[in-house]
């Protein structure tokens, strides 16, 4: 099929409008929370959604159905869905998108509602946003990758700092997940040796070297976690 058959037919047009709309599971999730009973112990918003406007509904046992894997799917209205999963600490929650959810997003929400420490103080600090503003400049300024067309000015900070808002106005560590960190492949037949390179080794300098130096300007610290799918591509090895 060529451009121009592509660009003539109104179906084809707005399939590719509907696919580019889609939203992926990460972009469904719109809160998760730990509650016991009617209190909330902690949670975290995607979105502008509040769990307290849904309790009557997600505690109300006929709209609650108990699935096989110890999952409970609870129907909130027509554009939201939640599911809670019973911990020692109380429910684990997230409400998401009230759409046809595919098996992997399923697994997704069960692997969030099963291994997520969701309780943590709700209680906020004073003049935490002194302490966002510095990191988010140092982040700015020592880690960040600018490209061309860069928009960090006009609204990429903004999001950054209402992200980091999060974990300074808590006063925690602030938690950071950089993924696929480009791992040495331990296969003998494609590399020389098995000690990390150099390009490795200073890659991890430069970030231990920031996550040392966030704790002059914030004492509480990062928490950088390095996320590899290296060893998943490469050939198995002993």
């Amino acid at each position: 099929m060529t451009i121009s058959e592509v660009s003539s037919s109104p179906s084809s047009s707005s399939q590719d409008c509907k696919d580019a709309l889609t939203h992926t599971i990460y972009e469904k999730v719109k809160l998760i929370y730990n509650r016991t009973g009617t209190t909330i112990n902690g949670q975290r918003a995607f979105s502008r959604i509040l769990p307290e406007k849904f309790w009557d509904t997600i505690t109300k046992e006929d709209n609650r159905t108990r699935l096989d894997n110890g999952v409970v799917e609870i129907y909130i209205n027509p554009t939201v869905v939640g599911f809670e999963f019973k911990k020692a600490d109380g429910w684990n929650g997230v409400l998401v998108e009230n759409t046809e959810l595919t098996d992997f997003e399923r697994w997704f929400v069960k692997l969030m509602l099963t291994t997520s420490c969701i309780e943590f103080s709700s209680v906020k600090i004073d003049k935490y946003d002194e302490y966002t503003k510095k990191f988010a400049e140092k982040f700015a300024d020592e880690l960040k990758n600018t490209t061309d067309g860069d928009e960090w000015h006009l609204t990429g900070s903004e999001n950054f700092r209402n992200t980091v808002d999060f974990f300074t106005s808590r006063f925690v560590p602030i938690e950071a997940v950089l993924p696929a960190f480009p791992c040495k492949s331990s296969n003998l037949e494609k590399v020389s040796g098995l000690l990390p390179d150099k390009g490795e080794e200073l890659a991890l300098t430069r970030l231990i070297s920031f996550a040392k130096s966030v704790r002059e300007i914030y004492p509480p610290g990062i928490i950088l976690h390095v996320v590899s799918d290296g060893h998943v591509f490469s050939d198995c090895s002993k």
